[in-house]
């Protein structure tokens, strides 16, 4: 027994002294990146629970290989929070940049009926560092009685640097683009009531 407390006491020193200290993880969040409004139409739009693949709905950041299938976790580099909620809050304050006039809402937390609700459904939001990061998505708005009026397939690329938090700036240009595209539906539609803030 004495033996064995040794053996494992040498393994756990050896482990420290080689084993060094490991660097704190940094995290990163989605930024807005509209800045002028696109039409003053006044609507109220409910903002549904982004929808991502499996694979990406970790905390950590997912890049991928520009040349390979391969692609990497990060357990240094993470989201501060799960990503759909902040692509769904991304998304809310770039259409509310978009459309000054309009009651943008989280469609969750509200049991208000809006003259919209905005559903995206995310196929792939990648990132190759020091390349480009992609999406692919669909979107759909449907009418407060649940009639599709748009269901639109979006494609974007981006070029990006070489760190993570270029990832994270490019992601969120990738979001502003999609925000923008359904802000121009959104502009083309009739109100069907009073928005109110």
């Amino acid at each position: 027994m004495k033996k064995y407390l040794i053996i494992l006491t040498l393994t756990l020193t050896l482990a420290g002294c080689f084993g060094g200290t490991t660097p704190p993880s940094q995290f990163y969040t989605l930024s807005p990146t509209i800045t002028k409004p696109v039409s003053d139409q006044r609507l109220t739009v409910g903002v549904d629970r982004v929808q991502i693949p499996r694979s990406l709905d970790r905390p950590q950041m997912l890049t991928a290989d520009a040349d390979t299938p391969e692609m990497t976790l990060s357990e240094l580099n993470r989201w501060v929070e799960p990503l759909p909620t902040l692509i769904q809050r991304t998304l809310i304050t770039d259409l509310s940049t978009a459309l000054p006039n309009a009651v943008i809402r989280n469609r969750i937390f509200s049991g208000e009926i809006n003259d919209y609700n905005v559903a995206v459904d995310i196929v792939q939001l990648t990132a190759v560092l020091n390349d480009r990061a992609g999406l692919l998505a669909w979107l759909t708005v449907r009418t407060a009685a649940g009639q599709t009026v748009a269901h639109l397939k979006v494609a974007e690329t981006v070029p990006i640097g070489v760190t993570y938090a270029d990832m994270a700036n490019g992601q969120s240009a990738l979001i502003g683009r999609l925000a923008s595209q359904i802000a121009d539906i959104l502009a083309t539609l009739p109100t069907h009531k009073k928005a109110t803030r």
